[in-house]
């Protein structure tokens, strides 16, 4: 859900009101149902309301949609609060197998064929690194450096979420970074 929210709002900033359109639809329609109880269970109020609001925010109207995309990773934020180290770890590391899956959709041949899953799997990566910037200190070294390297290569890869040309990443090269985060997380 973060990852499409981290697209949407880097479109957006970007001037992209058009392609961050569809990533401020994604959460309530491709994730909450999935993730309901768990928001319920942490008590976070309201949260269907402030994804059905996001979605329903003006992309032309970036201030407004950036707004919501704030609440609603505020909601995020706050759910995640409390959870174990290692279960983020893991969690980094499954968004970063979604990502490569996105990527993998996304790019043919170095050059971008689906564009929203390009910009997805950049979501899903600037997701990844988010919680681990606040992960870092709460895992044993070794692993947290291991897991930064595999999202320093995969954020080189993903420069933005409105692409180069060409001359991108080999999805193989994608993956085989990621698997050296999967590795790096097993530690933990």
């Amino acid at each position: 859900m973060r990852g499409h929210l981290m697209a949407a709002e880097a479109l957006l900033e970007a001037g992209e009101t058009e392609m961050a359109a569809p990533h401020l639809k994604h959460p309530l329609k491709e994730n909450y149902e999935a993730l309901e109880a768990a928001f319920e269970a942490r008590s976070v109020p309201e949260f269907e309301a402030t994804l059905e609001t996001m979605e329903a925010s003006d992309p032309a109207n970036s201030a407004d949609a950036l707004t919501k995309i704030a609440e609603a990773r505020k909601a995020i934020d706050v759910a995640g609060e409390g959870i174990d180290p290692s279960a983020k770890a893991h969690g980094v590391v499954a968004l970063l197998r979604e990502a490569a899956q996105e990527y993998e959709e996304g790019v043919k041949d170095g050059k971008v064929e689906e564009l929203a899953e390009y910009q997805d799997a950049y979501g899903f990566v600037r997701a990844a690194d988010s919680v681990m910037q606040g992960l870092s200190g709460d895992i044993p070294a070794e692993a947290a450096a291991a897991l930064n390297e595999a999202l320093s290569t995969l954020k080189d890869a993903l420069p933005s979420a409105v692409p180069p040309q060409d001359d991108l990443m080999d999805s193989g090269a994608f993956s085989a970074a990621v698997a050296q985060a999967e590795l790096a997380a097993s530690a933990i």
